[in-house]
């Protein structure tokens, strides 16, 4: 009975010990932290000084995966900067007054856009490449290299690859 007993004991001890091990798993850091990281940077890179209007693009398929409140949370990380933050494409800006029918932005703002997106599983790397536009003429084309790092994204670089 005694040998049972520890048999018992000792089954459980295991199983409670795989479980609790098992739950332990770290989740992966969300995508739209890389990309409020991301266009942060772009930000702190740019003459935001002049601008009265912080446009985000995040209507774009990009943004697919994102809930509403992961693109309330980005909105609420820019405004910190005491702007007015907008959440439109440029298509939408057009629709509604704010840029005319060639592209360019009627009001004092910078729209921030995501263009192309790599991700290598490998490193754990995520290289963006995104835009500040302004109008078909005055963009500004960035290269953004993120990793994980600690289970949170992390700034290898930005490069200002072209002004238009």
């Amino acid at each position: 009975m005694k040998s049972l007993l520890s048999i018992f004991t000792t089954s459980i001890l295991i199983i409670t010990t795989i479980n609790f091990n098992n739950n332990i798993k770290t989740t992966p850091p969300k995508i739209i932290d890389a990309y409020i990281l991301a266009y942060d940077s772009m930000y702190s890179q740019s003459d935001n000084l002049k601008i009265d209007y912080i446009i985000l693009d995040m209507e774009s398929h990009f943004f697919s995966d994102t809930s509403y409140e992961d693109r309330q949370k980005m909105i609420n990380h820019f405004n910190k900067y005491d702007k007015t933050i907008i959440n439109s494409s440029l298509f939408n800006l057009k629709e509604i007054g704010l840029a005319d029918n060639f592209g360019n932005i009627k009001i004092n703002g910078e729209l921030f856009m995501l263009d192309c997106i790599d991700y290598n599983s490998y490193d754990n790397n995520l290289v963006i490449k995104a835009i500040i536009y302004k109008s078909p003429i005055s963009a500004k084309f960035y290269t953004i290299k993120l990793s994980i790092q600690n289970n949170e994204w992390v700034l290898k670089y930005i490069n200002l690859d072209s002004v238009a």
